[in-house]
């Protein structure tokens, strides 16, 4: 730096300034991200955890499990806000920094001995290979490793005054929205089963993503062989086939849906197809565990069932459970529907709730409830085509999640500009009180020396 100007030195510095200030918002972003979509789907989150617990062999209560992914996703938004913001800025990059020391050495030993298949940082929005998300995890340390080296250099975007709101707001925020999921549905669904989504279509491979082989044939004369490709001309009668390879030239990627299917267990057929190309509309009761699912609500779903079958409606209830746990399930609700079987980790991407409820029309999901929100008997006053439930559409995920981070962040850019209209309001109250005080000490200062000119005249 010594051999820089000082116009020079004060260039770099600023850039420097920027540099800091840029990763520190990178990394806010990064964790309100993570944060917010662990929020919108805790039970998500739950499910990785007991992959992890199952590769471990450990056993935890469920409960416990349920509070520490919520617990997760709070103190990433929360971090994520803090950092933005610029609240309390020294505990929070340490705090930040040692969070992504724990997290890095995590994904570490995930690469190393690959209990799982992705770690689920970013639940089912992102989903990145291991590899992938260590290398993620060793940016974002170093980035961290900046903001906590160059905190003093980060700029506030709220007073002191006002922080409190914005972390009281932020807590309560996450809370509720993470409640609000688990009670209910998650807010945005990033699930292949989503509304508007077809089952059908989701099980196909993508155009772009199948497999391509190139195809060679193999010709013989006279102990000389040649390879010609599957499009080019063969060669003269003279050459002998001797046969055809074919080489793999891209790896191919996975249909969006696997290993769905419906069996109906009591008269041993597969109907899945039946159902996924019914041009009528079908209820599916989804309950991967039937010996944990909430049976308060089987009185709601006896009306649906029967609803179903005064208007011509299919209803399944699709589980994975053991014949112990479906003969209590039927004997304790009355249950008259068709219980059939179907994949576990299918069935719990399809729906989060236990049980829950999911109407499909042609394999097509048209719309989902919770065990908490199943349609009353009330409700179901008339047919499905009336309902205006195939109105719903395809859900856009991206405008989605965009409503959801603002939803949080609109209320609090109007703080911002509230913050700032009172700190300048604050500082002209406070340069006029302090102008008339000045004002009033001139004037009066002005009487006395009147006086005292007149004094030493009448002297």
């Amino acid at each position: 730096m010594k051999g820089f100007s000082v116009q020079q030195r004060q260039k770099l510095h600023g850039t420097a300034v920027f540099i800091a200030n840029v990763a520190r918002f990178i990394l806010a972003i990064t964790l309100v991200f993570s944060g917010a979509v662990k929020l919108n789907d805790p039970i998500g989150t739950v499910y990785k955890f007991q992959e992890y617990l199952t590769a471990w062999d450990m056993q935890i209560p469920h409960d416990l499990i349920v509070l520490g992914a919520v617990a997760l996703g709070v103190l990433e938004f929360t971090l994520g806000v803090y950092l933005f913001f610029g609240i309390s800025m020294r505990k929070t990059a340490r705090i930040t920094l040692a969070f992504f020391i724990v997290m890095t050495l995590l994904t570490a030993y995930i690469v190393i001995f690959n209990p799982v298949d992705d770690c689920g940082c970013f639940g089912d929005a992102v989903i990145l290979s291991n590899l992938h998300t260590f290398l993620k995890n060793i940016l974002l340390l170093a980035i961290a490793v900046i903001v906590v080296w160059k905190m003093h250099w980060q700029a506030k975007l709220l007073t002191s005054n006002t922080s409190w709101i914005l972390s009281l707001f932020t807590v309560l925020y996450a809370i509720l929205l993470s409640y609000h999921s688990i009670k209910y549905l998650p807010v945005v669904d990033y699930r292949p089963f989503h509304i508007g989504a077809s089952i059908p279509e989701g099980m196909e491979m993508p155009e772009d993503e199948r497999p391509v082989f190139e195809t060679k044939i193999i010709y013989e004369k006279d102990g000389q062989r040649i390879s010609v490709n599957a499009d080019d001309e063969e060669p003269d009668s003279t050459w002998n086939y001797v046969e055809t390879q074919n080489q793999l030239v891209k790896e191919g990627g996975k249909p969006k849906i696997t290993n769905f299917f419906i069996y109906d267990v009591e008269n041993d057929i597969d109907v899945t197809d039946d159902i996924l190309f019914d041009e009528g509309y079908t209820f599916l009761l989804i309950s991967p565990d039937l010996s944990r699912a909430d049976d308060g609500a089987s009185g709601r779903i006896n009306d649906v069932y029967d609803y179903c079958m005064n208007h011509g409606y299919g209803f399944y209830c699709v589980t994975a459970s053991d014949s112990t746990a479906i003969s209590h399930w039927v004997d304790h609700t009355g249950a008259e529907y068709s219980i059939c079987l179907g994949d576990e980790q299918t069935l719990l991407s399809m729906v989060r709730a236990n049980p829950g409820l999911v109407l499909l029309h042609g394999g097509k999901v048209v719309m989902k409830w919770s065990n908490l929100l199943l349609p009353t008997e009330d409700e179901l006053n008339k047919p499905i085509e009336e309902m205006g439930w195939d109105m719903e559409g395809e859900r856009d995920v991206r405008k989605q999640t965009t409503k959801l981070i603002l939803m949080f962040f609109v209320p609090l850019f109007c703080l911002l500009i509230i913050d700032r209209i009172a700190a300048r309001w604050a500082f002209y109250r406070m340069v006029r009180r302090k102008t008339k005080v000045i004002g009033k000490e001139r004037k009066g200062k002005n009487i006395n020396d009147k006086l005292n000119n007149t004094k030493t005249k009448e002297k």
